[in-house]
């Protein structure tokens, strides 16, 4: 299951994204400090969203990434148990997709 500072900032990410504030929404990471918005966030819990793909870079320049939270990441904020599922299928190296609020499998063929 996805670590508690993980989800932690994904309903940050969400709640910024629904007030409108995009820049408020994005992890911004310069060196060895990663900030959303104002709070540190720590590079296990940044490292931990990629893997399970619920974030994705939106700008890089110089020292800054900047990540957005994706539709995956939504969806593991609307049902935490769905990263268990996810990382199982990207272990497994299968394609996956979500459907009536599951991940389903795509299976190579």
């Amino acid at each position: 299951m996805i670590s508690k500072a993980a989800l932690y900032c994904l309903k940050i990410m969400v709640q910024a994204e629904e007030r409108g504030k995009r820049d408020e929404a994005e992890l911004v990471c310069e060196g060895d400090v990663a900030r959303l918005g104002l709070r540190r966030v720590s590079p296990p819990a940044i490292k931990e969203l990629l893997q399970h793909l619920a974030i994705v870079k939106s700008y890089e320049g110089g020292q800054v990434q900047r990540y957005a939270i994706n539709g995956v990441g939504r969806a593991i904020n609307d049902n935490p148990k769905l990263s268990e599922d996810v990382a199982a299928a990207i272990k497994q190296g299968e394609g996956f997709m979500f459907e009536g609020g599951k991940v389903t499998r795509v299976r190579k063929r």
